[in-house]
């Protein structure tokens, strides 16, 4: 009986020695940018000293040119989208060195305030004159991609000019003139000193 389980067991030994090693494969990662084959100012867009983002439009049945005008509007689209992140960030941080942020009484209806006017200001910046930096056509799916720039400086600009206007509508919530004045002028610093090219917010809605 002794020899019958030694020889059991020698056999069990000799069967496991013999399988075939098991073809273990790591699950792919369908989704990642890496098998998207895409460039890297795909996955970062910035650009120093630049408003950057890039835009995206599908494989369409009009062409390439419809694809272009697609995907620089996008681009345009996430420019605004970057612009409108930071004017908010902006306003907030004006009104608090401003002492406003500790007023709770008028801070809601003030918040309410440059919510609206921020919208609208971000219509009319200049960005309209931005360029195409880069352009690349996915081989994989035929998405067109379109990296779109624009001097941070013109906006910055345009941005602490507005100062004024932004500010002088908080006279609407019984805002005494020095807190009118001290926000504008944090605003303005602020403004002077905002680098888009660092601003990983709201960057290109990749797909």
């Amino acid at each position: 009986m002794k020899f019958f389980y030694i020889f059991f067991a020698l056999f069990a030994v000799f069967v496991s020695c013999t399988k075939p090693p098991v073809d273990v494969q790591k699950p792919k990662d369908v989704g990642s940018l890496q098998q998207l084959q895409l460039p890297e100012w795909v996955v970062d867009p910035s650009v120093q000293g630049m408003i950057s983002a890039v835009g995206i439009a599908p494989k369409t049945a009009g062409g390439i040119k419809m694809q272009i005008a697609q995907a620089e509007a996008d681009a345009i689209a996430n420019m605004a989208a970057q612009i409108q992140t930071s004017v908010s960030r902006v306003t907030k941080e004006s009104l608090r060195r401003a002492g406003v942020a500790s007023d709770g009484k008028n801070l809601e209806a003030v918040d309410s305030y440059f919510a609206q006017a921020t919208k609208s200001l971000v219509k009319n910046v200049p960005i309209s004159g931005a360029k195409r930096k880069n352009i690349f056509q996915s081989p994989i799916d035929g998405s067109l991609y379109i990296q779109m720039v624009v001097d941070q400086t013109l906006v910055q600009e345009y941005l602490v000019g507005t100062s004024g206007t932004l500010a002088s509508g908080m006279k609407n919530f019984n805002m005494t003139q020095r807190t009118i004045a001290q926000t504008e002028n944090a605003m303005k610093d602020l403004f002077s000193e905002l680098d888009f090219s660092t601003n990983s917010e709201a960057k290109s809605n990749q797909q």
